[in-house]
């Protein structure tokens, strides 16, 4: 389970010029909207995130502190920490002009 809890960060590169916990909490925000971790999902310790970035500790409690003073995540002491939202799933109308998607064959079926 440890290293499914790390795949959030498979993908996480650390850009110069801007501070790491805000990378990290960009990433998590990111990571939540695409759906990758919806609420109840088990993000993994300060303490492995930190070794597998290879960066300071209070870098990871900051990014999680922050997401916990927004509502994002909720800590449970003993436990660790939680996604604590819901993915935003965009509604909305889909307006699609069918007649500049029909090709030669369907404009066949159709006079048929």
């Amino acid at each position: 389970m440890k290293g499914v809890k790390l795949l959030i960060f498979s993908s996480f590169k650390i850009e110069s010029g801007l501070p790491i916990y805000i990378q990290i909490e960009e990433h998590i925000k990111d990571s939540i909207s695409k759906a990758l971790l919806q609420k109840g999902s088990k993000l993994p310790s300060t303490r492995e995130v930190s070794e597998m970035l290879n960066i300071s500790r209070n870098s990871v409690v900051t990014a999680y502190e922050n997401l916990e003073s927004e509502g994002i995540v909720e800590t449970l002491k003993g436990k660790g920490t939680f996604v604590a939202i819901e993915t935003k799933v965009m509604s909305g109308e889909f307006n699609v002009d069918w007649k500049d998607r029909i090709n030669s064959y369907g404009t066949v079926c159709r006079e048929l």
